[in-house]
């Protein structure tokens, strides 16, 4: 609501005039405006001519034929990721113990950042080393193992009664951790840990997601875990995973090839 609000006021700042059923060239000129002049990206183009298309449909009731209205083509990124000892370091450069353990579930569990913001202690079951989460990505509760690794750390903090309504409190008890903090968090510790940020803390995950994989997760176990709902949305991770390359021997290596 936030996105299209702010998108559609800057659209009709532009337009300099009461919306009408003939605004269909008009909107095109605006996005050719956002490419060409305002140097925007193709899915901030995208994002804009929906929230445009929403208001004069749903809005305004103005029938606008959205297939006249052109998409750019955005193409998909692949995932920046750390490797494991990169990782290890940005984990283990956090001495705060509320901090570190933040870094170790995001990075142990795959979690997004407002999945960790919104844990609770009940969300932990240390008897059946599961974590909860609920409420994911489309409103889907999925679990996650709860590795030994962490165990331990995660029991101890527990027991310290520093998370009453939330796992991650602020100053405020009973209210989550701010989304900034969380990020200006990940950020100190790449930073202590003397390795560039690939991105926010959601990196991390995107870590967690190609080491299983490469140490022989099968894919549907990923995607589960991940709490994907199409397996084409975790296949990406196929496409950055170093150590599944470099098994990969090259046709060269079939060639008699003589020594000179």
């Amino acid at each position: 609501m936030k996105n299209y609000g702010a998108l559609s006021c800057n659209y009709l700042a532009w337009l300099k005039k009461k919306p009408s059923r003939d605004d269909s060239e008009r909107i095109k000129c605006y996005q050719l405006y956002l490419k060409e002049r305002k140097k925007y990206a193709p899915k901030t183009v995208n994002l804009a001519t929906a929230a445009i298309s929403f208001l004069y449909t749903e809005v305004l009731g103005i029938p606008i034929i959205q297939s006249s209205l052109p998409r750019m083509k955005t193409g998909r990124p692949l995932p920046k990721v750390y490797s494991e000892k990169d990782v290890e370091k940005i984990i283990t450069s956090e001495v705060n113990t509320k901090h570190r353990l933040m870094l170790m579930l995001t990075y142990a569990c795959g979690l997004r950042l407002s999945e960790l913001r919104f844990l609770r202690p009940e969300d932990i079951d240390l008897e059946r080393n599961i974590v909860w989460i609920r409420r994911g990505k489309g409103s889907k509760d999925r679990r996650v193992m709860l590795d030994a690794a962490i165990k331990q750390d995660v029991s101890a903090y527990l027991t310290s009664g520093k998370g009453k309504t939330y796992l991650f409190e602020g100053y405020e008890p009973g209210r989550p951790l701010a989304s900034i903090t969380i990020s200006k968090i990940y950020q100190h510790a790449c930073t202590k840990a003397g390795i560039e940020p690939q991105g926010g803390i959601h990196t991390l995950r995107h870590s967690f997601a190609t080491h299983l994989l490469e140490h022989g997760t099968n894919l549907r176990y990923i995607q589960e875990l991940l709490g994907h709902a199409s397996s084409k949305t975790t296949e990406i991770y196929t496409h950055v995973s170093s150590s599944a390359i470099s098994r990969i021997r090259s046709p060269i290596a079939h060639l008699n090839l003589k020594k000179v």
